[in-house]
């Protein structure tokens, strides 16, 4: 049974994955403080740099798009893109394991073992 109304997502701190979103998420406030921090001992001044700051954390993300290449490469470097990266769920962990799954040849109908165990 559920608690809180029905809220929770129901799912164990030992799902696959589970435990990179929660660390992810725990980790999202600090590192925009330090970019906050960053960027206010660039500009010096409280005022500039509450407004930079909120525009390059929250708005930035929202107006770049994967239309052009530039706008895609400059999204893809912003916190909020690198944190739905690593709040994907079930998602291969690395490129190259991606690679490897995509590329991998299906399995013959009338066989369960893989093409290669078969010779």
């Amino acid at each position: 049974m559920q608690t809180g109304g029905g809220r929770g997502a129901g799912i164990s701190i030992s799902y696959p994955g589970a435990l990179r979103v929660v660390v992810a998420s725990a980790l999202l406030a600090p590192v925009c403080a330090v970019a906050g921090m960053a960027i206010g001992s660039v500009i010096r001044h409280t005022s500039a740099t509450m407004i930079v700051s909120v525009a390059v954390i929250l708005v930035l993300p929202i107006v770049f798009t994967d239309g052009r290449h530039w706008s895609a490469v400059a999204g893809h470097a912003t916190l909020y893109q690198a944190w739905l990266r690593l709040v994907e769920v079930g998602s291969p962990s690395s490129p190259r394991q991606k690679q490897l799954s995509d590329t991998s040849p299906p399995l013959s109908s009338g066989s369960s073992t893989p093409p290669a165990a078969r010779h």
